[in-house]
């Protein structure tokens, strides 16, 4: 009898501890959106060249369709949205179909970005604008809904590229930018809070023809470097670093076409 009371306790704290487990997370994963008259996304389950596992379209070119991924619902998965003039269309699922939430927000030439700024498990929308000052300042929302921007400042120059990552993984995405160098070399220059001031953080990684792409490649919990290349045979390679450092690529493949634009899921 004793020997079926303790074994009915461990039982039972095993079940606790299994509920109060996180759920286990997956690298991130590469996505291609291919243009024009109607977007097509080709999505990979892996972080190598292949078929598309999953494709659908969504969005379409003749608008200005600007593709982004994000968790809108916090359920764990990036699914896809665009950014269509001034207004946000986002959908909860990797399928076709209409927008389940319109946002409208910002101005015409902001460019779209999306994060987890509150470190809350959803992404939410913001925009980069470029000032006539010739920096770019930052409105980010913690929410999927219209409004004012709730978190707002100027970090880098009109020419930089946005990113955004968990570059020390919190939990909560901050921003960075990609700068051209006069050697053709990119310089990542990234911040650990959404605030103006210095880079915080560091590295040069590819080539200014390149695309910057940010991703957590190796499951380990925060976000690192990538840059996707055009290769001479008109494919997309893929060269991504598990550090925020210089050198060469940890990870190589090709996937997509040259005329694709990259994205990254999870």
């Amino acid at each position: 009898m004793r020997r079926r009371t303790v074994s009915g306790a461990v039982l039972a704290l095993l079940f606790l501890l299994a509920l109060s487990a996180p759920a286990l997370a997956v690298p991130s994963k590469p996505a291609v959106v291919r243009c024009c008259a109607i977007l097509q996304w080709h999505l990979r389950n892996s972080l190598t060249g292949g078929a598309a596992d999953i494709t659908f379209n969504y969005g379409t070119g003749s608008t200005g369709d600007r593709p982004v991924f994000g968790d809108w619902n916090g359920d764990g998965t990036k699914t896809p949205g665009v950014r269509r003039g001034t207004l946000f269309l986002l959908r909860n699922s990797n399928t076709s179909g209409p927008a389940e939430l319109e946002i409208r927000y910002g101005i015409l030439g902001d460019r779209p970005v999306v994060g987890d700024w509150d470190g809350d498990g959803a992404d939410t929308i913001g925009v980069v604008r470029l000032r006539d000052d010739n920096r770019l300042e930052w409105l980010l929302r913690n929410s999927n809904t219209p409004g004012p921007a709730e978190i707002s400042f100027v970090y880098s120059l009109g020419n930089d590229l946005p990113v955004v990552g968990d570059w020390d993984g919190d939990g909560a995405d901050t921003i960075g930018a990609v700068r051209r160098q006069a050697n053709f070399r990119f310089q990542w220059l990234l911040r650990n809070s959404n605030t103006g001031g210095a880079a915080e953080v560091s590295a040069v990684y590819g080539l200014n023809s390149d695309q910057p792409v940010v991703g957590d490649w190796d499951d380990n919990g925060d976000d690192t470097l990538g840059v996707v290349r055009r290769a001479a045979n008109g494919r997309l390679q893929w060269l991504l670093r598990n550090s925020i450092t210089g050198g060469g690529a940890e990870l190589s493949f090709v996937y997509g076409l040259g005329t694709d634009f990259p994205l990254v899921w999870r």
